[in-house]
This record gives C-alpha cells, sequence and structure tokens, in this order.
C-alpha cells in the first residue's frame, strides 16, 4: 500500500507544527503567514526572507514502505525579480530568527549554502527511510524566497508565488 503524506510547516521556539500545504507567506518573521514583508529593494540588489521549515510526515498507509529520493521543484514560472531558495535542514530543526542572508548589492543573489530553485526536479534528500505513520519522513527542508530590484509589483505587496512540487520514491 502506498503511504500518504503531508508537508508540514514547523515554526516557533517549541516548534509548533502545521499543515503547509494550504499554502505559507514568506517574510521577515517566524510565522506560517508572515506579516512582515520583505522590502523591494530601490537599487540595485537582492532582499531576503526568513527561512521556511518543512517536512514531509507520512500521514497513513506507512509499514511496509521506505521513501527516498525526495525533490521539490516550482510547478510553473516565477515573476520576474522573484526567487525561491532551498536547502537541506537536516534532521534536527532550528528556528528561524532572521533573514537566511544579509541583502545582496545584485540583482538575482542566491544566499550561501542555498540553491536556486528551477522548474526541474532538484534533490534535498536522497536517503531512504522507512514509511512510518503519523511520523515525519526524512529532513526538514529549509526554504527563503528573494525579491530583487527588477521585480516589477510594489514595495511590501503580497505576491503571489507558484506552487512548489515536492515529490519522492516509495520502494
Amino acid at each position: 500500500m502506498a503511504a500518504v503524506t503531508v508537508v508540514n510547516i514547523h515554526h516557533g521556539a517549541t516548534p509548533t507544527v502545521e499543515t503547509a500545504e494550504s499554502g505559507i507567506t514568506f517574510g521577515r518573521d517566524d510565522t506560517v503567514d508572515s506579516t512582515t514583508r520583505i522590502p523591494k529593494p530601490t537599487a540595485t540588489g537582492t532582499a531576503f526572507s526568513w527561512a521556511k521549515s518543512v517536512r514531509l510526515r507520512v500521514s497513513s498507509g506507512g509499514g511496509s514502505t521506505a521513501i527516498s529520493a525526495r525533490t521539490i521543484e516550482l510547478a510553473s514560472a516565477i515573476t520576474a525579480g522573484l526567487d525561491v531558495h532551498f536547502k537541506n535542514g537536516g534532521v534536527s530543526y532550528a528556528q528561524a530568527t532572521d533573514v537566511v542572508a544579509a541583502d545582496s548589492g545584485s540583482d538575482d543573489a542566491t544566499p550561501a549554502t542555498y540553491t536556486k530553485m528551477t522548474e526541474s526536479a532538484q534533490s534535498y534528500d536522497a536517503d531512504s527511510e522507512n514509511a512510518v505513520d503519523t511520523t515525519d519522513n526524512g529532513d526538514f527542508l529549509l526554504l527563503a524566497c528573494g525579491v530583487d530590484s527588477s521585480y516589477a509589483g510594489g514595495a511590501g505587496a503580497a505576491i503571489a508565488l507558484p506552487s512548489l512540487t515536492l515529490t519522492y520514491t516509495e520502494s
């Protein structure tokens, strides 16, 4: 039987765990729907969000299979001047307390240790782990958003990003 999975977001010091499947809002605070917006640079440069910590969770159907080869991708093209970045966050949760990198002096910048997300599947956790009901599976996936001066939208405006597609192999 195939495992049924969900993607949860972890935030706060404890942490609080909630579904990420209805959406998250990037910004400069540690909440699911950030209210402190990422500022749009007024000159050439990129401003970054705080990291969002998400993790795959097996909700049912586990027990006889394993999950591996976890990947992430943009479901469609992203608006010019915006980027989503990701990295493997390991097995231990760490609360976000600041932006993922200092604002950059160049457009289209990527924070150190992060990878710019594309519309092609990109690996973030290749390890195999048994699918166990009601248990987190695999490493945390840290996500961040960058807004650069070429973005045509207004500063501080709510920005719609494409959906993110998380896939894996089950065997």
